[in-house]
């Protein structure tokens, strides 16, 4: 049973009655324990020999104690032929086993009275045998209270007998708390003990199987995974490695000049200290392009490296039909946009070729085809801007002086058709921008904001509000106007290139402002104001920190 809260068998903790234990395990321990009964017997029969053959005879010695050596010695040998089986079986003769070893003992202390002194000792050992050797605690305290028991019977017959004094009593309770003691001590360790070796036994096979889990893992994933030793020789850690660079398992490991000598110099260049590039790199056995990425392995004096190799070919592919289809789009977006003021202009030719238009109509229809000149100019000047990196000279620029100069100029250029109000904020306004990008960011918002405005109030107005956004340290531009803005479906597609709420827009201002703040590390974004109007905003960072 499994414990649900910490993960481990309930079985490792049975709790005071049963220690769980391998019959492999407690055989190993009884013979052990079964040298030490060989042992002993030896020396009884040594002894024995020593009173029988010896100059001088052995006080207190009793012939029976040649039979109990016999007893022991036999015993031996019969539990070594028998050592091996089950658990149970294992239990069974460890038990059997230390209680003949207590009547021998008992026998052996009652017979050989000159001895005495020493002899009684010979139960702390058979208690500690039971103690180790029987997983049932209540069983070995039981062999603890017959070995307390067998003290204390011995020392009252010998006290009847007159052979010990009264003073013997005292040693015969000691001993026999002893027994106690010591069997409850060895009890309570050896579950200790079995229980760390059940947890380690459990944690080596986690370990074993999260190694196994980890092989799977790398075995089957597509990115290559390699180790680059000292020497430079290449060696796949698996499969999708040896596919992506070629290699042969029959000559593994490779150096690494040999699988790709683009790949070996970009390894030697990482480890010079170089920046790793990004650009794919092309395996001349496979013909196939990588990304390489390279990470130091284990200790930072250890000159292994680990690489990753990921499959560029399928990105490759498939950036490039991403970038089929953006052109496809972008071109069929241009066509589109071309088609109508040419469509205008070709209708216009056609009716000033008619001998019936008079001179008004005529200067309407030339006028028509100059608009439509302009605006297809004006696409065409877009879209290279747009196919142009976007590039950035930054400079300083204080707002609270440059934005009145800038107001006054754009009316200025509009013949005092359209009013732009200013409203900054008192704090420092300085900020990094391109003067150019900044003019034509701001052109772009106020014709779209004042033609707004105008269409919707019949007055072209809009406002200029600078605020400071102390919490990013930024400022604010906001380009503000009355009118009623787009609607909330049309939102996300409002900085998309072409796209325009205008019937003679070309859909390219909006992005193209948002490009030129991206280039300054400003962003742009739509909004509404509390008061319902249409503002945009452009987020510019401060040229210096907040204090």
């Amino acid at each position: 049973m499994v414990n649900e809260t910490t993960g481990r068998d309930t079985r490792d903790f049975v709790g005071a009655n049963h220690r769980p234990r391998e019959g492999r395990e407690l055989f190993r321990l009884l013979s052990v324990y079964n040298v030490y009964r060989l042992t002993l017997a030896l020396g009884l029969l040594g002894l024995a020999m020593t009173h029988r053959w010896g100059g001088e005879p052995i006080t207190g010695y009793h012939p029976g104690i040649l039979w109990l050596a016999g007893i022991w010695l036999a015993s031996a040998a019969v539990i070594n032929r028998f050592v091996g089986g089950s658990a149970q079986w294992a239990e069974n003769l460890a038990l059997a086993v230390v209680l003949l070893d207590l009547v021998l003992v008992a026998f052996l202390v009652q017979l050989a009275a000159g001895l005495s002194g020493g002899l009684p000792l010979l139960f702390l050992v058979t208690v500690a045998a039971a103690a180790v050797l029987i997983p049932h605690r209540v069983t070995a305290t039981g062999v603890a209270a017959l070995a307390t028991l067998a003290v204390l019977g011995g020392t009252a017959l010998k006290l009847s007998s007159g052979t010990v004094n009264d003073g013997d009593w005292l040693y015969a309770s000691l001993l026999g708390s002893l027994n106690f003691a010591l069997s409850l001590f060895l009890q309570q360790l050896v579950m200790r003990l079995t229980s760390a070796e059940q947890l380690a036994d459990t944690a080596s096979s986690q370990i074993a199987t999260l190694e196994e889990l980890n092989q799977q893992i790398i075995s089957h994933m597509t990115t290559g995974i390699c180790r680059i030793a000292p020497d430079n020789s290449l060696i796949p850690l698996n499969d999708a490695a040896t596919a992506l660079l070629g290699l042969s398992d029959a000559h593994l490991p490779q150096p690494l000049e040999t699988v790709s000598p683009r790949l070996a110099a970009v390894v030697a260049g990482w480890r010079s200290g170089q920046r790793l590039s990004v650009e794919p790199i092309i395996v001349e056995s496979t013909g196939g392009q990588i990304l390489p990425e390279l990470v130091h392995l284990g200790h930072t004096l250890d000159p292994e490296l680990m690489l990753f190799v990921d499959d560029y070919t399928a990105v490759s592919e498939a950036a490039q039909a991403l970038k089929l289809r953006s052109l496809g789009k972008l071109t069929a977006s241009i066509a589109h946009e071309i088609r109508n003021p040419l469509a205008a202009i070709s209708h216009a030719v056609q009716l000033m070729a008619e001998p019936t238009a008079d001179v008004g109509e005529a200067a309407t229809l030339r006028e028509i085809v100059l608009n439509n000149t302009h605006r297809v100019n004006d696409i065409i000047d877009n879209i290279l801007q747009l196919s142009r990196p976007q590039t950035s000279g930054q400079e300083g620029v204080d707002l609270a002086k440059w934005l009145p100069n800038f107001v006054k100029e754009y009316e200025g250029t509009r013949n005092g058709d359209v009013s732009v109000s200013l409203a900054l904020a008192d704090s420092p306004l300085s900020i990094q921008f391109d003067t150019g990008n900044l003019r034509r960011v701001l052109v772009n918002l106020l014709d779209n904001g004042t033609e707004h405005a105008e269409r919707e109030t019949g007055r072209a107005v809009a406002t200029i509000a600078v605020t400071r956004d102390y919490r990013g340290n930024a400022v604010c531009v906001d380009v503000i106007d009355s009118g009623k803005g787009v609607q909330e479906n049309q939102v996300e597609h409002l900085f998309e290139p072409f796209f325009t709420t205008r019937p003679e827009g070309t859909g390219l201002g909006l992005y193209l402002s948002r490009e030129l703040c991206e280039a300054n590390r400003a962003t742009l974004s739509y909004g509404r104001t509390v008061e319902g109007c249409t503002r945009f905003r452009m987020n510019i960072p401060l040229r210096e920190p907040l204090s």
